[in-house]
């Protein structure tokens, strides 16, 4: 089981999500669809704050189905805008993306974002997960999965896939001679590191899309908390921003990585723009987005910049802790 190593951060989740679905609460109807989810959301989440890794499928009364039925903008209340990301939290590496691609309009897909929290807390306790969504590991690709909330590709498997996903992507960036390594499940007794074990991911917006066009700016909920989060993780020497602007979100998140207020050097080569800035142990970088038509050239400037502003955050070949 991995460990948290920054609980603090995953309580101040916690709690600003209950304070976000008791407004909701106090002021909807308690019998329909959005206050029967939002009650077993509040419901689950303190039994999971209550219990950790001692949480059982008893405590859990919130599920995928509760957001079956429900309107696009019942959806979006009660959207977590301090969903957690994926990986380890003392991973050297933060990468931010635009935000999770999917429609706010499926219910289910929102289902694991609304409990994401609830599986930091509790580990992704499998029977936990199974709870909430039945199927995740009903369509998972590997024997015997990892931590959910870690290791997400040991249940989708875009090592397999032909696309060009962030994942796939972020894996090319960080080891460009063998990125499925970072990507596949280890064997039994294989301590090889994952993607997971290097990389924190967590997108800038809480709000889905299909297509990066029809996103929405993070509220301020949002820039606040991540800006909270980055300056807690301090394992972490570099954090870098794939696609969107630079606006003031990524700006405040940036300059509360570094400290101080950011100040972005650019490379402004036809193609090949990006942009950094640094202060003592501590890199940011701003890049296209990591997935689609980047190039793999376009991955090993990136890589070259990121290997001398902060070397640390590129894997090695040591075992995860």
């Amino acid at each position: 089981m991995t460990l948290t190593a920054h609980p603090d951060v995953v309580e101040m989740a916690v709690h600003g999500y209950l304070e976000q679905l008791r407004t909701i609460e106090a002021e909807t109807q308690p019998h329909g669809s959005l206050g029967s989810a939002v009650a077993h959301l509040i419901e689950t989440l303190e039994s999971a704050l209550r219990r950790r890794h001692e949480l059982t499928t008893a405590d859990v009364t919130f599920s995928r189905s509760d957001l079956s039925k429900m309107a696009e903008w019942q959806l979006l209340a009660v959207l977590d805008q301090r969903v957690l990301g994926f990986g380890c939290d003392d991973a050297p590496l933060i990468c931010m993306g635009t935000e999770e691609g999917y429609s706010a309009a499926d219910g289910g897909e929102l289902a694991l974002a609304c409990a994401q929290s609830i599986l930091w807390l509790c580990g992704s306790k499998p029977e936990v997960l199974d709870r909430i969504d039945p199927t995740v590991h009903a369509s998972d690709r590997s024997p015997q999965p990892r931590e959910y909330h870690i290791h997400p590709n040991d249940f989708y498997r875009w090592d397999r896939s032909r696309g060009r996903g962030t994942s796939p992507m972020i894996a090319r960036l960080l080891r460009a001679q063998d990125p499925e390594s970072l990507l596949v499940p280890p064997s039994q007794g294989d301590a090889a590191l994952s993607l997971g074990n290097i990389c924190y991911q967590v997108e800038v917006s809480a709000y889905p899309s299909k297509v990066a066009l029809g996103g929405r700016q993070p509220n301020a909920v949002r820039a606040e908390f991540l800006a909270e989060l980055v300056a807690r993780f301090d394992s972490a020497s570099a954090l870098i921003f794939h696609g969107g602007p630079p606006d003031d979100a990524r700006t405040k998140i940036a300059s509360s990585f570094l400290g101080r207020p950011v100040r972005w050097t650019n490379n402004a080569e036809k193609r090949e723009w990006f942009a950094w800035d640094t202060e003592d142990d501590r890199t940011v970088m701003h890049t296209y987005a990591l997935n689609g038509r980047v190039r793999y050239s376009y991955l090993d400037l990136v890589r070259d910049k990121l290997r001398v502003l902060a070397p640390s955050a590129l894997p090695s070949s040591a075992a995860p802790k």
